[in-house]
């Protein structure tokens, strides 16, 4: 069963350690420009097909911790300023930094009881659990 937004922001706190960052002051605005098109050709809206207007955004910093090591490597090897998680509260979607925690959150969230093994979301749960697997990441 596909788990909803608030029990995956629950998942990443008791997770990784995380620290709330304001949305509108922690990207840039080319960032936060082409952030609500990716919610709106994502997975999680395919079916919903919610408005950009209407998206409601929570964010959260990596802290720069020994139980975050793997998560931040990423941050380091791009040069990126802090690895961050970010969800859409109405259609659930979320975008991370880190690729090894995109996929656990991924695997976590699970899918739609109704979803076909044929089914698009499906389809992106396995490729995921199995780059997981594989550690591809």
């Amino acid at each position: 069963m596909r788990k909803d937004v608030y029990h995956m922001i629950d998942w990443l706190k008791a997770h990784a350690d995380v620290e709330e960052i304001d949305y509108e002051t922690s990207f840039s605005k080319t960032f936060r420009h082409f952030e609500p098109m990716n919610v709106s050709n994502s997975i999680a809206n395919m079916k919903l097909r919610i408005p950009p207007e209407e998206y409601q955004f929570i964010a959260f910093k990596l802290l720069d911790t020994e139980r975050n090591r793997e998560y931040n490597k990423d941050v380091e090897e791009c040069h990126m300023p802090f690895a961050f998680v970010i969800f859409e509260l109405k259609t659930g979607y979320f975008n991370s930094w880190s690729a090894k925690l995109a996929l656990e959150m991924t695997i976590e969230q699970g899918v739609d009881e109704n979803a076909g093994k044929d089914s698009v979301e499906y389809q992106h749960y396995d490729f995921c659990l199995k780059s997981y697997n594989a550690h591809e990441y």
